[in-house]
């Protein structure tokens, strides 16, 4: 984190130690809702329901980004979802890969959920 070690917990260490505590909550809830979602990897050629999903997710994420794709919106991983998922580690600064791990699919779902605001009723 680039703090310059003191002994002492000011406000700049507080905030990290906090920020980093409330993530790996949020990880954990994620994480365990993912376990009984889909098996991580995948990649290219697989088919499953729950891609329709991820696919419709990379496609509202690329829109926002400005980037055209021509995503099935079936639950297909085709080549053109693995061209996305390159285009998006690329974006989210993740490893170069060609197949959806939780890293990127934590990453996808925080990205939409920033993106498309709940609507209220």
């Amino acid at each position: 984190k680039q703090i310059e070690p003191s002994g002492i917990v000011d406000i700049e260490t507080y905030k990290s130690i906090y920020a980093e505590y409330v993530g790996s909550k949020e990880r954990g809830r994620l994480e365990g809702v993912l376990g009984s979602f889909m098996d991580f990897p995948t990649s290219e050629g697989d088919f499953f329901p729950e891609m329709a999903h991820i696919n419709r997710t990379m496609g509202v994420c690329l829109d926002y980004y400005g980037h055209t794709h021509s995503l099935r919106m079936d639950g297909y991983f085709s080549a053109e979802s693995t061209r996305c998922v390159k285009l998006l580690r690329k974006i989210y600064k993740l490893p170069d890969k060609d197949s959806i791990d939780q890293e990127f699919y934590l990453r996808l779902i925080k990205d939409h959920d920033s993106i498309v605001k709940p609507r209220k009723y």
